[in-house]
């Protein structure tokens, strides 16, 4: 048969399910490769699912870890700091396990603690205490990321850890089990790996400190005492004086020289009281000169302080001489509430420089009828030279000297070198008003000229009586206050209210800036005090204790302000209100300053007097009554401490630096 250029019909149509045929196979081919590939997008899927689950509940369960390190109080393991990071360690590894079992599926339980640089076996999580540097320190000191920053990098032993690495992998996620079980296939890609880091948030305080005699109050009463041998004596803690010791009649007058001429000669082998040779000659620095002072880069200079509420009233004082009671032996250390509170803020200054967090800043503002301008210390990070500023100690030979009056007496000598406290006169004095709104607004414009860059948390703690008894504007040209009169209290608790509290006309206070105030409450005059109320069973908290109300509605029978229902802000009834005021205790200031604390999250923390007592379990009652000494017989010393320590575990905080997962 010849060839020819026509085909028949039958070849086109085999040649047509020729084709259909071959596509149809290629079809048939290609399903399970197009299944595989379903499948294996759906296991990706699922695994990138779970993947980020697990990563989320590393990082939930690494910052709850590390809370728990800086939370936990290392007062019962041991006084040596590396006990004390083994300590805060365990807490935070048992707090991760916690986190971990809770967690859906457990699947990141259990974890364990690792040392820096060791690498975590498959399906092995560890916790990595070390430290975090966000930024290159200064010239001359230690390079701990030898250039690289930010790094996380290893501790020393001893050091406290300030940032935490979760590492470690994840093979049964119960997500992917959960895919398992539902399309009947197993996931190829099981192990999930992540590395997570944590690093503590930079936390700003300013000690606002008020020098006013309510913080000498404890051991030094300005009130005459009626018992001999001190009777009609003033037992001050400071006495004005001139360069040969002689008490002057500046500030308290004729009351301070009468005290002065009366104390008993020698101390001997009475340990009560104070006499004539617990006294010293100290000379303060001259505030006109304090720029010659050897660290006197940290404080401001009257014409650089245009707009904050530090004055210059003080500047052309010249020379300043002092008597201060420096005795130290046995119990007594020195005033009370001061010298705990000069101790309590070294030792925050200490913590601030244990925790290493780049960022952090403390500052000081010391004031009582005003603000003196070399009193302020202003937001630093050099930490040593805060705490040596605060450092109370005396020097074991410091040179006797009477105080005398001008009816004469034995001349004595200047106390050689004394401590930067003694210098720049950070101490109570006589006659010292307490301009709460001076030293509190000087914290706000300390915290305005501090432009850290990064978020911060941000507190003040106020130590003082609180009567706030002056308040004067920057305009004001008078810089005078008056002190225990109910009406510039008033006043001033409205001032603060108003405009440092919630600043309505400034835009910038501590509400709106989110700065906690913590209102350590000290003074005779104001008498802090708690409640113990039971009710149904419970004991109460302080806190819910002035919050009950009875049947009627009506408030708790005892609360902070005096009974009759009489208060300084009842305009029809100010007589009684001035006697209410002058009448110690003024349990006014208490509600105040707990009212405003309360509002920006701060603590209200009273320095009650320390009772004669053996610590014990406050006892609870139906019927509340005001406790006026401490329940559970603490010093001074240790309710300043407790309390600055819990301030700085509720300002703590972290945040995730480093975040990788595959």
């Amino acid at each position: 048969m010849k060839p020819s250029g026509k085909q028949s019909l039958g070849a086109f149509v085999r040649a047509d399910n020729n084709s259909h045929g071959g596509a149809l196979l290629l079809f048939m081919l290609a399903v399970p490769v197009m299944i595989m590939l379903f499948g294996l997008a759906v296991q990706l899927g699922a695994y990138g699912v779970g993947l980020e689950q697990s990563r989320h509940t590393a990082k939930m369960i690494l910052l709850g870890a590390s809370e728990a390190y800086f939370q936990h109080n290392c007062s019962g393991d041991g006084t040596l700091s590396e006990n004390c990071h083994q300590a805060k360690l365990q807490a935070a590894i048992t707090m991760a396990n916690q986190l971990a079992v809770k967690s859906k599926g457990q699947s990141l339980y259990p974890i364990s603690a690792g040392s820096f640089g060791s690498s975590p076996k498959v399906a092995q999580r560890l916790f990595v205490p070390g430290r975090y540097a966000a930024m290159a320190p200064p010239d001359g000191l230690s390079d701990p990321c030898n250039g690289e920053y930010p790094c996380f990098h290893s501790r020393e032993t001893g050091e406290l850890a300030n940032a935490f690495k979760l590492v470690g992998s994840v093979v049964d996620n119960p997500f992917l089990a959960r895919f398992e079980k539902f399309l009947g296939m197993k996931n190829f890609f099981k192990t999930m790996r992540f590395d997570v880091t944590a690093a503590a948030v930079p936390m700003r305080m300013c000690a606002v400190i008020d020098l006013s005699g309510s913080i000498a109050a404890d051991t030094h009463p300005e009130e005459y005492d009626t018992v001999p041998p001190h009777a009609n004596i003033a037992p001050l803690f400071a006495y004005n004086s001139d360069q040969n010791g002689v008490v002057t009649t500046q500030d308290k007058g004729a009351d301070q020289v009468k005290s002065a001429a009366n104390l008993p000669e020698r101390r001997g082998n009475n340990v009560d009281g104070h006499y004539k040779d617990d006294y010293s000659l100290v000379k303060a620095v001259d505030l006109m000169q304090i720029d010659n002072y050897e660290e006197a880069a940290w404080h401001r200079a009257p014409d650089a302080d245009l707009g904050s509420f530090v004055t210059a009233s003080e500047a052309t004082a010249g020379e300043r001489y002092y008597l201060l009671d420096l005795y130290r032996s046995g119990s007594y250390k020195g005033a009370e509430p001061w010298k705990s509170i000069m101790d309590g803020v070294r030792g925050v200054a200490e913590a601030f420089r244990d925790r290493s967090v780049a960022g952090d800043r403390i500052c000081l503002v010391f004031f009582d009828k005003f603000v003196r301008w070399p009193y302020t210390v202003r937001l630093t990070g050099d930490f040593n030279y805060v705490i040596n500023l605060l450092q109370t100690e005396v020097p074991t030979a410091a040179p006797k000297c009477p105080p005398k009056t001008t009816l004469g007496g034995e001349e004595c000598t200047v106390l050689n070198d004394p401590p930067p406290w003694v210098k720049l006169g950070l101490f109570p004095q006589p006659s010292a008003h307490t301009d709460v709104y001076a030293g509190l607004g000087q914290a706000l414009f300390e915290f305005s000229q501090d432009n850290l860059g990064v978020p911060s948390t941000d507190f003040v703690t106020l130590f003082s009586d609180g009567l706030a008894t002056c308040y004067m504007k920057k305009d004001v040209a008078s810089k005078k206050c008056r002190s225990r009169n109910h009406e510039y209290y008033r006043n001033a608790m409205r001032a603060i209210r108003d405009e440092l509290i919630f600043s309505p006309a400034q835009g910038v206070g501590y509400f709106k800036g989110n700065i906690a105030l913590h209102m350590f409450m000290a003074g005779d005059d104001v008498a802090p005090h708690t409640l113990l109320l039971k009710k149904d069973g419970k004991c109460l908290t302080d806190e819910e204790a002035r919050k009950e109300v009875d049947h009627n509605g009506m408030p708790a029978p005892i609360d902070f302000v005096l009974g009759q229902g009489l208060n300084v802000y009842d305009e029809t009834v100010s007589p009684q209100a001035q006697s209410a005021f002058e009448t110690p205790p003024f349990y006014q200031a208490n509600a105040d300053w707990y009212s405003l604390v309360r509002m920006t999250g701060g603590r209200w923390a009273p320095i009650r007097t320390p009772a004669n007592c053996t610590p014990m379990q406050p006892t609870c009652t139906e019927n509340a009554e005001r406790l006026l000494q401490d329940p559970e017989c603490r010093s001074s010393e240790k309710q300043v401490r407790g309390y600055l320590e819990q301030v700085l575990r509720d300002s703590s905080g972290f945040t995730i630096v480093y975040d990788q997962a595959s």
